[in-house]
Formats: structure tokens, C-alpha cells, sequence
């Protein structure tokens, strides 16, 4: 599934080990990762940023495989991926990671088949738990790294129309050990701090 979407043009997802229980639908993968290709399969011109993850153990829950292969939308009950390590480099003044499915930024190949679009993506239930993360944007001169970070998403849904993606929960909570981070173009040039916890309700993001 994740090799017919658009974003295996420019993102390889592998991993070591995959044990699936085909009753319950819930697969677990092993460390699995979700790197930039080092030369994109298309290019897309528009994208200028990247993300890329590292983790021992992902799990997914209650898969719905039919609905999956059917009608190209992903839905399952939970998802939990321990010690992961992510990585975003972000550049320009709109950071772009993801190729859009109404891109004309490269013809496809007349023999080849065309790559789909995830429609949409529902999830009940998301935990990432003890993350390390660490960011770099280069445009703004900042650079951030957190350490024991974890969020924990109720009832997440993810929606692509033309030229974006719309995304919206119900309720979270997200925890962080230590955050330190530099800005150099700003009037505080550090910024440090330990045991930090938001919880929210009911947001949407475009």
C-alpha cells in the first residue's frame, strides 16, 4: 500500500521484522524506519523540507484491510510507536515535506501505473511514547532538541483536498522532559526547559 502512494516517490519506509496477527488485524514492525530517498523516484519541485524516523517497535491495532484495499482509506483503532527518533529539516518560508496528489510538477510515464493518493486517514487512538526529536530550520536560524517526548491523540483524522491536507483531533496531551533550543534571529537567543505538559481538545490544523 505505502509503495502504490505518491510519498514512496520521495520517502523509502523500511524494516527488519513484521509479525501480523490476521484475526485481530494488528500487525507490529520492528525497526522500522521512514527515510528521504536519496534521489526522489519524481521529482517535485515544490518540496523543500523532509522528515525522517527512526523506531524500535510500531504497532498498529484492529487494521481495517478491506476498507484499506478497497477504497485506498486506512482506518484501525491504535497506533503505538516506542523510542522513536525524528528529524525535521525545515527550509523556506512554507515548510513542504509531502507531494500533493494534483501536483503538475512532473509528467508520469505513459507505461507506468500511476501512484494514488491516501484519500483520507482515521485513527481513534495515537501514542508515541519517549521520542527524541530534533529540528533544523534553516531559513528562521533555529534548531531545536527535545528529549522524553510523548503525545498521546484521540480520534485523529486526516484529509487531503487539492493542494493540502486538513487535519483534526478530538483530544491531546503532549509531554516533554527537556527541550533546549537556539534562535538566532531572534531577541532570545536560547531557550531551555524540563517537564513540560499541554492538553487541549477539539483542534484543526490546514
Amino acid at each position: 500500500s505505502f509503495n502504490e502512494s505518491v510519498i514512496s516517490d520521495v520517502y523509502e519506509l523500511k524494516f527488519e521484522d513484521l509479525q501480523v496477527n490476521p484475526f485481530t488485524g494488528s500487525i507490529r514492525v520492528f525497526n522500522a524506519t521512514f527515510l528521504p530517498r536519496e534521489k526522489p523516484l519524481k521529482e517535485y519541485l515544490y518540496i523543500n523540507s523532509s522528515l525522517s524516523l527512526k523506531t524500535e517497535t510500531l504497532l498498529l491495532e484492529e487494521v481495517d484491510i478491506r476498507t484499506l484495499l478497497r477504497e485506498n482509506r486506512l482506518i484501525l483503532n491504535n497506533v503505538y510507536i516506542a523510542k522513536p527518533e525524528i528529524e525535521f529539516l525545515l527550509n523556506g518560508t512554507r515548510h513542504l515535506m509531502l507531494p500533493f496528489k494534483d501536483t503538475t510538477a512532473t509528467e508520469p510515464i505513459a507505461s507506468e501505473d500511476k501512484k494514488r493518493p491516501i484519500e483520507s486517514f482515521t485513527l481513534r487512538k495515537f501514542h508515541l511514547e519517549n521520542a527524541s526529536f530534533h529540528s533544523i530550520n534553516s531559513n528562521k536560524e533555529r534548531e531545536f532538541r527535545i528529549k522524553g517526548l510523548s503525545i498521546l491523540v484521540n480520534d485523529l483524522q486526516i484529509e487531503q483536498q487539492f493542494g493540502e491536507y486538513l487535519t483534526s483531533v478530538k483530544e491531546a496531551t503532549l509531554s516533554i522532559e527537556n527541550l533546549n533550543g537556539d534562535l538566532e534571529k531572534d531577541g532570545v537567543k536560547h531557550l531551555s526547559f524540563d517537564d513540560f505538559e499541554i492538553k487541549f481538545e477539539a483542534a484543526k490544523a490546514q
